[in-house]
């Protein structure tokens, strides 16, 4: 996964949402944000998560941190170990959330068992 520090979401919203939706890459499990708990210029730094590893090459990546530039949001990219699965209980959101902020996804397919009067 590749990362911005800024504050301004709507950036990542226009450039790389679209992309990871063109190449099939689904990020719905994970939360956009994470705060790191810096400052900078009297702004608050965050972590954004911008697509997939695999949506754009480092090559491709550049012409659009130059545009970012040019808007006035600072994106320094990274390689971030996220969780690839979705949680579907609080443990595994526990567990899953210590690599990179997850969203608790209820498991609508898995049906409850049957009471032991429906026997």
């Amino acid at each position: 996964m590749q990362f911005a520090y800024y504050s301004d979401c709507s950036f990542v919203q226009r450039r790389f949402t679209p992309l990871d939706n063109e190449k099939g890459t689904h990020l719905t499990h994970l939360k956009r944000v994470r705060r790191t708990g810096e400052v900078k210029d009297d702004k608050k730094i965050l972590d954004i998560l911008l697509c997939d590893k695999a949506t754009l090459s480092e090559e491709e990546l550049q012409p659009i941190v130059e545009d970012a530039m040019e808007e006035g949001v600072e994106i320094i990219p990274r390689i971030e170990l996220v969780s690839r699965w979705a949680a579907y209980n609080t443990r595994q959101t526990q567990e899953f959330g210590k690599l990179w902020p997850v969203t608790l996804r209820k498991d609508t397919l898995r049906q409850k068992p049957p009471q032991r009067s429906q026997f």
